[in-house]
Protein backbone atom coordinates (compact mmCIF):
# COMPACT_ATOMS: atom_id res chain seq x y z
CA UNK A 1 0.00 0.00 0.00
CA UNK A 2 2.66 2.23 1.02
CA UNK A 3 4.90 1.66 -2.61
CA UNK A 4 1.10 2.19 -4.17
CA UNK A 5 0.85 5.10 -2.39
CA UNK A 6 4.62 6.59 -3.43
CA UNK A 7 4.14 5.82 -6.70
CA UNK A 8 0.84 7.86 -7.07
CA UNK A 9 2.47 10.84 -5.19
CA UNK A 10 5.39 10.53 -8.05
CA UNK A 11 3.19 10.30 -10.72
CA UNK A 12 1.24 13.42 -9.85
CA UNK A 13 3.85 15.32 -8.91
CA UNK A 14 5.52 14.47 -12.17
CA UNK A 15 3.00 15.34 -14.56
CA UNK A 16 2.17 18.42 -12.69
CA UNK A 17 5.35 19.51 -13.03
CA UNK A 18 5.55 18.98 -16.65
CA UNK A 19 1.88 20.46 -16.98
CA UNK A 20 2.78 23.82 -15.09
CA UNK A 21 6.33 24.23 -16.91
CA UNK A 22 4.92 23.84 -19.92
CA UNK A 23 2.56 27.05 -19.00
CA UNK A 24 4.91 29.26 -17.34
CA UNK A 25 7.97 28.53 -18.73
CA UNK A 26 8.07 27.15 -22.04
CA UNK A 27 5.35 29.35 -23.44
CA UNK A 28 6.53 32.43 -22.32
CA UNK A 29 9.67 31.35 -24.37
CA UNK A 30 7.59 30.75 -27.54
CA UNK A 31 7.81 33.85 -29.67
CA UNK A 32 11.71 34.03 -29.39
CA UNK A 33 11.73 30.50 -31.72
CA UNK A 34 10.40 33.75 -34.43
CA UNK A 35 12.44 36.32 -33.08
CA UNK A 36 16.19 34.34 -32.61
CA UNK A 37 15.98 30.20 -33.09
CA UNK A 38 19.53 29.56 -31.30
CA UNK A 39 18.73 31.11 -28.49
CA UNK A 40 15.22 29.71 -27.84
CA UNK A 41 17.09 26.28 -28.46
CA UNK A 42 19.79 27.14 -25.95
CA UNK A 43 16.70 28.42 -23.44
CA UNK A 44 14.42 25.72 -23.70
CA UNK A 45 17.35 23.15 -23.06
CA UNK A 46 18.44 24.83 -19.91
CA UNK A 47 14.72 24.66 -19.11
CA UNK A 48 14.51 20.46 -19.80
CA UNK A 49 17.59 20.13 -17.56
CA UNK A 50 17.03 22.23 -14.62
CA UNK A 51 13.58 19.92 -14.66
CA UNK A 52 14.74 16.90 -14.53
CA UNK A 53 16.57 17.80 -11.24
CA UNK A 54 12.80 17.10 -9.75
CA UNK A 55 11.83 13.83 -11.21
CA UNK A 56 15.58 13.18 -10.18
CA UNK A 57 15.34 13.97 -6.36
CA UNK A 58 11.74 12.06 -6.63
CA UNK A 59 13.04 8.79 -7.43
CA UNK A 60 15.41 9.00 -4.96
CA UNK A 61 14.05 10.63 -2.14
CA UNK A 62 10.05 9.83 -3.01
CA UNK A 63 10.49 6.41 -4.09
CA UNK A 64 14.60 5.54 -2.58
CA UNK A 65 15.67 4.79 -5.95
CA UNK A 66 19.79 4.11 -5.76
CA UNK A 67 21.11 5.62 -8.97
CA UNK A 68 25.01 4.81 -9.49
CA UNK A 69 26.57 6.01 -12.69
CA UNK A 70 29.74 4.24 -14.53
CA UNK A 71 32.21 5.43 -17.62
CA UNK A 72 32.70 8.67 -18.96
CA UNK A 73 30.96 11.45 -17.90
CA UNK A 74 28.09 13.48 -20.56
CA UNK A 75 30.05 17.05 -21.53
CA UNK A 76 26.24 19.52 -22.49
CA UNK A 77 28.15 20.88 -25.21
CA UNK A 78 29.30 17.34 -26.94
CA UNK A 79 27.49 16.38 -30.11
CA UNK A 80 27.03 12.54 -29.40
CA UNK A 81 24.70 9.80 -30.21
CA UNK A 82 23.72 7.69 -26.51
CA UNK A 83 21.89 4.42 -27.06
CA UNK A 84 19.98 3.00 -24.38
CA UNK A 85 18.36 0.10 -23.53
CA UNK A 86 14.41 -0.10 -23.48
CA UNK A 87 13.31 -2.62 -20.81
CA UNK A 88 9.94 -1.21 -19.99
CA UNK A 89 7.70 1.49 -21.03
CA UNK A 90 8.50 3.79 -18.17
CA UNK A 91 12.24 3.24 -18.12
CA UNK A 92 12.77 6.82 -19.25
CA UNK A 93 11.60 7.89 -16.23
CA UNK A 94 15.06 6.82 -14.92
CA UNK A 95 16.89 8.30 -17.43
CA UNK A 96 16.04 11.75 -16.02
CA UNK A 97 18.02 9.96 -13.27
CA UNK A 98 20.40 8.78 -14.67
CA UNK A 99 21.40 11.85 -17.15
CA UNK A 100 21.27 14.36 -14.19
CA UNK A 101 24.35 12.20 -12.84
CA UNK A 102 25.77 11.52 -15.67
CA UNK A 103 26.47 15.15 -17.43
CA UNK A 104 29.33 17.20 -15.77
CA UNK A 105 28.14 19.96 -15.72
CA UNK A 106 24.30 19.55 -14.94
CA UNK A 107 22.90 20.69 -18.59
CA UNK A 108 22.83 18.51 -20.92
CA UNK A 109 21.22 18.62 -24.34
CA UNK A 110 19.32 16.06 -25.10
CA UNK A 111 16.85 14.98 -27.88
CA UNK A 112 15.01 11.81 -27.83
CA UNK A 113 14.42 9.85 -31.03
CA UNK A 114 10.63 8.97 -29.89
CA UNK A 115 6.94 7.20 -31.91
CA UNK A 116 5.01 10.29 -33.05
CA UNK A 117 2.00 9.29 -31.46
CA UNK A 118 3.89 10.43 -28.15
CA UNK A 119 3.94 14.20 -29.52
CA UNK A 120 0.03 14.70 -28.79
CA UNK A 121 0.25 13.72 -24.87
CA UNK A 122 -1.06 16.88 -23.34
CA UNK A 123 1.44 18.64 -21.39
CA UNK A 124 4.79 16.31 -21.82
CA UNK A 125 4.05 16.21 -25.74
CA UNK A 126 4.37 19.49 -26.12
CA UNK A 127 7.19 20.11 -24.28
CA UNK A 128 9.28 17.82 -26.15
CA UNK A 129 7.85 19.36 -29.34
CA UNK A 130 9.30 23.02 -28.20
CA UNK A 131 12.50 20.69 -27.25
CA UNK A 132 12.80 19.90 -30.74
CA UNK A 133 12.74 15.83 -29.82
CA UNK A 134 12.54 13.59 -32.81
CA UNK A 135 8.98 12.31 -33.93
CA UNK A 136 9.56 8.80 -36.28
CA UNK A 137 6.44 6.78 -37.74
CA UNK A 138 8.60 3.73 -38.53
CA UNK A 139 8.67 4.30 -41.95
CA UNK A 140 11.65 4.65 -43.21
CA UNK A 141 11.66 7.26 -46.47
CA UNK A 142 9.41 9.41 -43.89
CA UNK A 143 11.53 9.20 -40.87
CA UNK A 144 14.55 9.55 -43.02
CA UNK A 145 13.35 13.40 -43.86
CA UNK A 146 12.35 13.88 -40.39
CA UNK A 147 16.11 12.64 -39.11
CA UNK A 148 17.70 14.63 -41.66
CA UNK A 149 15.74 17.62 -41.71
CA UNK A 150 16.22 18.01 -38.13
CA UNK A 151 20.07 17.32 -37.72
CA UNK A 152 20.50 19.84 -41.09
CA UNK A 153 18.34 22.23 -38.73
CA UNK A 154 20.62 22.04 -35.85
CA UNK A 155 23.96 22.18 -38.19
CA UNK A 156 22.64 25.55 -39.90
CA UNK A 157 21.77 27.21 -36.61
CA UNK A 158 24.81 26.00 -34.62
CA UNK A 159 23.47 23.93 -31.91
CA UNK A 160 25.19 21.31 -30.61
CA UNK A 161 23.23 18.50 -28.43
CA UNK A 162 22.94 14.84 -27.86
CA UNK A 163 20.45 12.37 -29.81
CA UNK A 164 19.00 9.50 -27.50
CA UNK A 165 17.85 6.41 -29.84
CA UNK A 166 16.72 2.73 -28.21
CA UNK A 167 17.67 0.98 -31.04
CA UNK A 168 15.63 -2.17 -30.19
CA UNK A 169 12.44 -0.02 -30.99
CA UNK A 170 10.47 -1.00 -28.23
CA UNK A 171 9.93 -2.28 -24.92
CA UNK A 172 10.76 -5.77 -24.03
CA UNK A 173 7.47 -7.81 -23.64
CA UNK A 174 6.80 -11.45 -24.13
CA UNK A 175 5.53 -10.38 -27.27
CA UNK A 176 8.59 -8.37 -28.75
CA UNK A 177 10.73 -10.82 -27.50
CA UNK A 178 9.17 -13.97 -29.47
CA UNK A 179 9.22 -11.36 -32.53
CA UNK A 180 12.89 -11.18 -31.81
CA UNK A 181 13.57 -14.64 -31.79
CA UNK A 182 11.42 -15.19 -34.96
CA UNK A 183 14.45 -12.63 -36.32
CA UNK A 184 16.94 -14.20 -34.98
CA UNK A 185 16.11 -17.23 -36.58
CA UNK A 186 15.48 -16.14 -39.95
CA UNK A 187 18.53 -14.27 -40.07
CA UNK A 188 20.68 -17.00 -38.73
CA UNK A 189 21.58 -14.54 -35.18
CA UNK A 190 21.88 -15.29 -31.69
CA UNK A 191 18.70 -15.31 -29.75
CA UNK A 192 18.09 -12.54 -26.98
CA UNK A 193 16.72 -12.83 -23.78
CA UNK A 194 17.53 -9.86 -21.91
CA UNK A 195 17.31 -7.55 -24.56
CA UNK A 196 15.94 -7.16 -28.56
CA UNK A 197 17.49 -7.75 -31.46
CA UNK A 198 18.38 -3.60 -32.76
CA UNK A 199 16.94 -2.42 -35.77
CA UNK A 200 20.15 -0.82 -37.53
CA UNK A 201 18.83 1.14 -40.56
CA UNK A 202 18.26 4.15 -38.07
CA UNK A 203 21.23 4.12 -36.05
CA UNK A 204 23.40 3.52 -39.36
CA UNK A 205 21.91 6.74 -40.87
CA UNK A 206 22.07 8.89 -37.58
CA UNK A 207 26.28 8.28 -36.78
CA UNK A 208 26.82 8.79 -40.76
CA UNK A 209 24.99 12.06 -40.99
CA UNK A 210 26.07 13.75 -37.73
CA UNK A 211 29.86 12.92 -39.04
CA UNK A 212 29.11 14.05 -41.98
CA UNK A 213 28.10 17.24 -40.40
CA UNK A 214 30.94 16.81 -37.62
Amino acid sequence: MRSLLSGLVYCSFWYGSICSGFLFLYCPLLPLLFLHQKLFRQLTDLVFAAWEVYPAALLECLIGTRVVVTGDAILPHDRALIVMNHRTRLDWNFLWAGMFHACKPLAHRIKMVLKASLRHIPGAGWVMQMNCFLYIHRRWERDKAVLEKTLDYFRDIGHSCQILLFPEGTDLTAGSRQRSHQFAFAHQLERYYQVLHPKTTGFVFLVQRMRQSN
